[in-house]
């Protein structure tokens, strides 16, 4: 029984396109052509992307999402699907799918399990992921340490390793773990956060000011600066929340630094 409740469930992580589409039908998708940067690609790693922002009945951007290569490999020896992945309006990342008939796949064409898709939405939900540091080379041969002590490699070739623990890492698939995480919190996530960034109103801006919740108060402050924003209620609340403890100095002074309020 319990087999069956676990494979129900997988299908319903991984194929989630069509009831996701037919659930946003009524929904306005705007496509906005970015350019967008990994670390793992030669030449620089500049490329176009589609990305998707999706927006309610009242207007109101709700998500954004992107497909993405699975895994950026040098090699042929790789199986490469689109993943589409999901952030919030602010660019937190939120879950993954693929699309019915494609799976993932790890070192040797093994398929992904049950519990790796649940460890990689883990991996992927984890900003402070190590993979943050890491280069691609020094992905493409790594030690990866199991919970029982015993050590693997599990990549494809190359002189360097790095240790990685096994939360850290699905064994035989740290390049798609490292290629994922990175269009994560990449350039992507900073194009959502401009897009999103450019359509707020004033009164949104104080109202995000004004949160309680410090993501939102260094999202508004970080837009409001990169979009050269200076408008005095903004200002002053900017000001208030700063006195209160609720903003840094040097995000502050940033802020200010090309505006004509004295301060």
């Amino acid at each position: 029984m319990m087999i069956y409740i676990k494979v129900c469930f997988l299908c319903f992580y991984l194929f989630q396109t069509t009831s996701l589409d037919a659930f946003q039908k009524d929904k306005t998708k705007l496509k906005h052509t970015i350019e967008v940067y990994h670390p793992g690609k030669e030449n620089g790693g500049l490329q176009k992307q589609a990305l998707i922002e999706v927006k309610n009945n009242e207007g109101k951007t709700t998500a954004y999402y992107a497909d993405v290569e699975s895994v950026i490999c040098k090699e042929t020896v790789c199986k490469i699907i689109s993943v589409r992945l999901f952030w919030n309006e602010f660019g937190a990342y939120k879950k993954f799918i693929i699309k019915k008939g494609t799976q993932l796949e790890k070192w040797e064409g093994l398929p992904f399990t049950f519990l790796d898709y649940q460890k990689l939405q883990d991996i992927l939900s984890n900003k402070n992921s190590p993979f943050k540091e890491l280069k691609i080379y020094e992905v493409v041969n790594t030690l990866a340490t199991s919970s029982d002590g015993s050590s693997s490699y599990d990549g494809i070739s190359g002189a360097t390793s790095i240790s990685l623990n096994e939360y850290e890492t699905i064994f035989g698939a740290t390049l798609t773990c490292y290629t994922l995480w990175h269009w994560v919190y990449g350039s992507i996530r900073t194009n959502i956060r401009d897009i999103t960034g450019n359509n707020l109103k004033s009164s949104d801006f104080i109202k995000l000011l004004k949160s309680k919740n410090k993501e939102d108060r260094n999202f508004a402050l970080e837009q409001l600066t990169f979009h050269l924003i200076y408008e005095d209620q903004i200002s002053k609340t900017i000001l208030h929340q700063y006195k209160n403890d609720k903003l840094s100095l040097k995000s502050m002074l940033n802020y200010f630094e090309k505006s004509t309020v004295n301060i």
